[in-house]
């Protein structure tokens, strides 16, 4: 029972214990810790809610479905197991539910503690900036796209002077120097 209450908790992200309680997942985005230069994986949390809920009809035509008895009997066997968890509950033990967490009653209420097993094959990476100075990519201007090659060779081409800018402000000057030796002399 155990194996399939964890197949429908994966695939639905809910799972109701009648008596006991709701577990549901909970998911926190990946993060991007700039500063740090670290990316975290994104987290699924699994929490639980205390409260009185009758037999999800899903999760029956689940385990219908998987173990190919009819839904009457997989019920039957259902509430059986439920009431069993029940019991063990209140007799003080704490009851392990692989894949989701343990539980445990403990002055009437109970004590959930997820299982995240599955967050430690997920840890924090390194996010460093790889410069490639000669790779080639593509670049959007405006609506075309550009190769970086075309790019670089549109942006970096060198200002040509134009020679007779050159030669007008040598003349201008010679004039000048002209103009002023003319009233200088008289």
């Amino acid at each position: 029972m155990y194996l399939y209450l964890h197949q429908y908790f994966a695939t639905n992200k809910r799972l109701s214990l009648p008596g006991i309680g709701t577990f549901e997942t909970s998911y926190t985005p990946a993060d991007l810790d700039f500063v740090n230069r670290s990316l975290k994986a994104p987290v699924f949390n699994i929490i639980f809610h205390a409260e009185e809920k009758i037999t999800d009809d899903n999760l029956v035509a689940f385990l219908a479905m998987r173990t190919g008895n009819s839904v009457e009997d997989c019920a039957a066997a259902f509430n059986d197991f439920s009431n069993a968890m029940q019991q063990k509950l209140k007799a003080g033990e704490t009851e392990n539910l692989p894949g989701i967490g343990s539980i445990k009653l403990e002055q009437k209420h109970y004590v959930f503690t997820p299982d995240n097993a599955v967050q430690q094959f997920f840890p924090a990476v390194t996010a460093e900036k790889i410069v490639r100075p000669n790779a080639s990519h593509t670049v959007k201007v405006g609506e075309e796209e550009k190769t970086s090659e075309q790019m670089h060779e549109l942006l970096n081409t060198a200002v040509k002077k134009d020679p007779w800018m050159l030669a007008a402000t040598l003349l201008a000057a010679a004039g000048i120097i002209a103009i002023a030796a003319y009233y200088l002399t008289k």
